[in-house]
């Protein structure tokens, strides 16, 4: 570890209990996964061994409390198993494919030149003038009026991965701002939409 970092916090001393006394062997993980032991020693005499090896976890393992300990532990693993900076190797969050629109459906031309960030799409809501080309504004100098519609077309950035749920949800909620909103999507998950989030009479 870095000079003047405590001693016993290293991700070694952590598997080898010399900070809590717990050695994390395959029997105390399979207390808490339910994993058998004798499958975790498998899998992990693979990956190991593996080389390269890749991990490709997905979105799905993470999506719960504390989930984002899983990506953390897939970039430790890659760390210490010898697959950063290697072709092949490393430990992906996603690992698919980008988005490609069908062939033959027409996209006409938008008469809206200018787009935001998704970072301060609620101020365009609230006080169209606070979006700035210093704060996230392109292709304009101004917005013109505030938000009064949203369609949102499988996407997952209403609410939940807005840097700020409970204002967020607050905006939405008032009907005097956004007037309509529309969520388009397969299932209408927590991950569209939190679940303690506006009314259901808002969807088709």
């Amino acid at each position: 570890m870095p000079e003047g970092i405590p001693a016993n916090e290293s991700l070694v001393s952590y598997l080898f209990g010399k900070k809590d006394g717990i050695v994390k062997t395959p029997e105390w993980a399979e207390a808490i996964c339910k994993v058998p032991a004798s499958r975790i020693v498998e899998l992990a005499r693979e990956y190991a061994t593996a080389k390269p090896a890749a991990l490709i976890q997905g979105w799905g393992p993470q999506r719960h409390a504390s989930g984002e300990r899983i990506a953390r532990g897939g970039t430790m693993l890659a760390s210490i198993t010898g697959n950063v900076g290697i072709s092949g190797g490393w430990a992906s969050g996603y690992g698919g494919i980008p988005r490609k629109f069908p062939m033959g459906i027409p996209v006409p031309e938008n008469p809206v030149k200018e787009s935001i960030s998704i970072m301060n799409w609620t101020d365009a809501i609230t006080d169209a003038s606070k979006v700035t080309p210093e704060n996230g504004l392109k292709d304009g100098e101004k917005l013109t009026s505030n938000i009064k519609l949203i369609y949102n077309l499988a996407g997952n950035y209403l609410i939940n991965q807005q840097p700020d749920i409970n204002k967020t949800k607050k905006i939405l909620e008032d009907e005097s701002l956004v007037e309509f909103i529309v969520a388009s999507d397969h299932f209408l998950t927590e991950c569209k939409i939190c679940r303690h989030s506006i009314t259901r009479d808002y969807f088709l």
